[in-house]
């Protein structure tokens, strides 16, 4: 593709698809699992299936974050809640739906740390759960998490470091949390 003039995410009006799962795969992964998909790693599969099949209906620019990132995210979602109805149960919830949990005291209370933390993660509102399954335990930065869901990069920023807060309270003596900048 040397000189075509092309980014090596796109060819001609088609994405090029091996680039498109690399860029993607992880921001869906841990979107879908702050949705509560029931094999996230599947549906992502699933939604690339559907992404490519139905990629002359999208109509944005292939190169372009802001414009794949939240057509990817309608996909998944649509997907995710088929297969919720399908089980008979309720839809996920979104990242821009408000929840409240019970959170991790169950956990605690049985002495099993993952599972203390997994249930405050949980217990966090869903924007701000989605923002630390994609950054923290998937790995994507914040701008591909900023473009997958459609928001600026300010905004994953402050859900982050919102989550961050409450995690620290929600887990207390559990995890010691680094400070900025400091070293004790």
């Amino acid at each position: 593709m040397a000189g075509s003039g092309q980014s090596p995410a796109t060819m001609g009006d088609s994405p090029d698809l091996d680039a498109l799962i690399d860029r993607w795969r992880g921001p869906l992964v841990g979107l879908l699992r702050a949705w509560g998909a029931q094999d996230p790693i599947d549906v992502a599969a699933d939604v690339f299936a559907e992404a490519w099949l139905g990629r002359a209906r999208f109509t944005g620019r292939w190169e372009h974050g802001a414009d794949v990132g939240p057509w990817l995210r309608g996909i998944a979602w649509n997907l995710t809640a088929a297969a919720a109805r399908r089980r008979g149960r309720p839809a996920p919830v979104r990242e821009d739906t408000p929840t409240t949990t019970a959170g991790p005291a169950e956990a605690i209370a049985a002495g099993d740390e993952r599972a203390v933390i997994r249930a405050a993660i949980d217990a966090l509102p869903a924007d701000q759960r989605a923002a630390v399954w994609m950054h923290y335990l998937e790995g994507t930065p914040t701008a591909e998490i900023a473009d997958l869901l459609g928001v600026p990069r300010s905004t994953v920023h402050g859900r982050l470091e919102r989550a961050r807060r409450a995690l620290a309270g929600a887990l207390g003596a559990l995890v010691q949390l680094p400070t900025q900048g400091r070293t004790r």
